[in-house]
């Protein structure tokens, strides 16, 4: 039996052999742990097709349920998973969040005492040769200083605005990923939203099942852009 669901919706315009690799180790690693891992894929047919012939057996990789048509294809994505999911415990991450075995524990264990878990995100300490989306880097020193010149000013600028939201917002930051229990969204309805789809969840849920929040101290890894 699974621990809990894994919801990532995803959508790519071309094919990243080094990107599709990541993401298979990284799948892997989570259906190991005991995630239902489920993917929700809204690439153009050729590309799912090549995520499918990488992704398929370390999860179940879908396309996007034609019946769902709101103006943000990611909650598409969203709903299409919410459907196939076979958990109570359901965890959802964009592309750029890495879960570690130790951060699914604790997100199970929280979701024994709270319907919700919004957690925060930070930047681990990784050199650009060690971190997957930027390994390999380009042919040519000049052209690897920029890829990774381009990389830390984004991180900068990430964890600045990361840290004013804790600063300044009642909610702390945009977390990109929450978890929550099935019955409690189900309890809630269908969402749409066009930006920040994990904050209005968080205040759908809030306002429409009356459910708990967990504290956001729990902090899980972000990647920066590839």
């Amino acid at each position: 039996m699974n621990r809990c669901t894994y919801l990532l919706p995803i959508r790519r315009n071309g094919f990243c052999a080094a990107e599709t690799e990541e993401f298979r180790d990284y799948f892997a690693v989570l259906q190991a742990t005991g995630c239902e891992v489920i993917v929700v894929d809204g690439s153009p047919g050729q590309i799912f097709a090549c995520h499918h012939d990488n992704w398929s057996e370390v999860c179940r990789h879908e396309t996007v349920d034609p019946r769902f048509r709101y103006l943000n294809d990611k909650v598409n994505g969203i709903h299409t998973g919410l459907g196939l999911a076979g958990s109570e415990k359901i965890v959802l991450a964009d592309d750029d969040i890495r879960y570690t075995p130790a951060d699914i524990e604790k997100m199970c264990v929280l979701l024994e005492e709270f319907e919700v878990v919004r957690p925060q995100n930070y930047f681990a300490r990784e050199t650009a040769s060690e971190h997957p989306h930027l390994s390999p880097l380009p042919e040519g020193e000049e052209a690897a200083k920029r890829q990774v010149r381009a990389t830390a000013i984004w991180a900068r600028m990430e964890a600045a605005r990361m840290l004013i939201n804790r600063a300044t917002l009642h909610n702390a930051d945009y977390p990109g990923t929450c978890a929550f229990r099935k019955s409690t969204i189900s309890r809630a309805g269908e969402y749409d939203v066009s930006k920040q789809f994990c904050s209005h969840l968080f205040c759908r849920l809030r306002l429409r099942s009356h459910s708990s929040l967990a504290p956001s101290g729990c902090r899980f890894s972000r990647c920066p852009s590839s």
